[in-house]
């Protein structure tokens, strides 16, 4: 795999946030729903990007903890904003997306692509000064949704680091992952000898 500069790609992403969230506001969107969505596809040449950002004032305050189930909200976003690059998953997806790994496409999108953007985008998230609650998801955007963390006067807190999610859902995703894991080594062996 490529090396990858997290620390850079995070600077990247809260300077695209902060300019994102300057723009809702004079869309009038009194954001405290914020949607990140991966796109894996159009990232290529000069103007690729892999984030959509999108957003709501329209959340009840039931759904503003992370711990909240129900994040449908995200199905009526008022706004949407520009596009972003997080540089280092064009570098990963240069690689998996070759023909040897094409076998390991769709393993390396949640083993590789999805905690790094989780990673660069909580990481910009605690870069920003919320102003008010704010309950950022992440994820695919034709896919599975997870709750990143919420911005609040504060700081941001990170879903798993704030233990916000239940113990039931945590089995399940560990359960995901450990599958996700031994299926990648097991179509792997020469990386795993």
């Amino acid at each position: 795999m490529p090396e990858v500069d997290p620390a850079s790609d995070a600077t990247a992403a809260a300077n695209w946030l902060r300019a994102q969230l300057r723009a809702a506001r004079a869309a009038r969107v009194a954001v405290h729903g914020l949607y990140l969505g991966l796109d894996t596809l159009n990232m290529d040449g000069p103007t690729g990007t892999n984030v959509e950002i999108g957003a709501t004032g329209d959340v009840r305050p039931g759904q503003l903890s992370p711990a909240a189930e129900n994040i449908e909200w995200v199905h009526r976003l008022e706004w949407y904003g520009e596009r972003h690059l997080i540089s280092g998953l064009r570098a990963m997806k240069s690689v998996y997306a070759r023909d040897e790994w094409q076998t390991l496409y769709d393993t390396a999108d949640y083993v590789l692509f999805l905690p790094y953007s989780g990673l660069v985008l909580a990481d910009a998230a605690a870069k920003l000064r919320w102003p008010r609650r704010v309950v950022l998801v992440w994820g695919f955007h034709d896919g599975d949704l997870f709750r990143l963390g919420r911005g609040h006067r504060d700081g941001f807190e990170r879903s798993v680091v704030a233990g916000e999610y239940s113990a039931e859902y945590l089995d399940a995703a560990r359960e995901k992952a450990r599958l996700l894991v031994e299926d990648f080594k097991r179509q792997n062996p020469r990386l795993f000898g």
